[in-house]
């Protein structure tokens, strides 16, 4: 009688799942992963965010994204997982995010489904109202992330913020930036003085993250805005996921807004549909909006 062999740990599993995903993508006489790479490295029309570039190619099945780090990128943003597993994360758990079809690590590249869209920021910049839909695509994926168990997502860093310790959460996002401005000051720093930032800008914010209401961390993309949504056939997919993070669920809200160009008039019907309409009690309703205004 043949015993049922064990899958491994998740490492070895993922493994496994990229060996295969690359002989599926090679059957027949189409690239292999590995042409794929050499032919998007050596592509120069490429489209480009601040740490990646992305090149539609003919894949076997049709045409494939391969996405591939910009090397020198100086890092601007927390990033604590690789965009991967991210992506295997959402599988089955968010119902439109790009589907990850391969992953290497030396070179670092995936490849990814192409979905036939527009960027939302193409048919509808920063001042133009967006399609009706694309508020409760936005509520929708919130919900969706907010589903997601603690042991579904990747390994966290070791002395990463627990569960509901919202202000610790907010030092570390407040870290990366108080970093970057450290690091650039010297260059900079007259342009910092002439535009009116202070030697010690985030002072006045790092005393009142101790205000910050706890409240249960969820799966964040914490990058939605409109040059990250794709509309496809009347629905917003959501791509570049390599700045997800397990925290609290109102730095979606803080980050969405702004950026997003809702004004101050706007927030409150925005952040009633968003947290408390569809992300569910408990979760972004608690303190929700103090919070907002203080990330934001």
């Amino acid at each position: 009688m043949s015993r049922i062999q064990p899958l491994g740990t998740p490492d070895e599993l993922d493994a496994r799942i990229t060996g295969l995903a690359g002989d599926l993508l090679s059957v027949g006489s189409g690239p292999t992963p590995d042409d794929l790479y050499r032919e998007a490295a050596a592509r120069a029309d490429s489209a480009s965010g601040f740490y990646n570039y992305n090149v539609k190619l003919p894949g076997q099945a049709g045409p494939v994204i391969v996405r591939m780090p910009i090397p020198g990128s100086d890092l601007m943003d927390l990033a604590i997982w690789p965009e991967a597993s991210v992506l295997r994360t959402l599988r089955g758990m968010v119902s439109h995010a790009p589907r990850l079809l391969y992953a290497a690590d030396r070179p670092p590249f995936l490849i990814l489904e192409f979905i036939d869209g527009d960027l939302l920021d193409d048919l509808a910049p920063r001042g133009v109202p967006v399609p009706g839909h694309v508020i409760g695509d936005v509520a929708d994926l919130l919900a969706q992330l907010a589903s997601i168990p603690r042991e579904s997502v990747p390994q966290l860093p070791g002395d990463w913020p627990g569960d509901g310790q919202s202000a610790d959460f907010a030092r570390r996002l407040s870290g990366i930036t108080a970093g970057v401005y450290s690091q650039f000051r010297p260059e900079f720093g007259a342009l910092f003085a002439a535009l009116g930032i202070p030697a010690e800008p985030l002072a006045a914010v790092l005393e009142r993250w101790a205000t910050l209401t706890a409240r249960p961390f969820r799966m964040l993309h914490t990058d939605v805005h409109r040059k990250n949504m794709l509309i496809a056939d009347e629905r917003t997919y959501f791509i570049d996921w390599e700045l997800a993070l397990w925290g609290d669920p109102v730095y979606d809200l803080a980050v969405h807004l702004p950026q997003d160009g809702v004004l101050a008039d706007r927030a409150r019907g925005h952040e009633s549909r968003l947290a408390g309409c569809h992300a569910g009690p408990g979760i972004c309703r608690v303190g929700s909006r103090s919070g907002l205004l203080l990330v934001s």
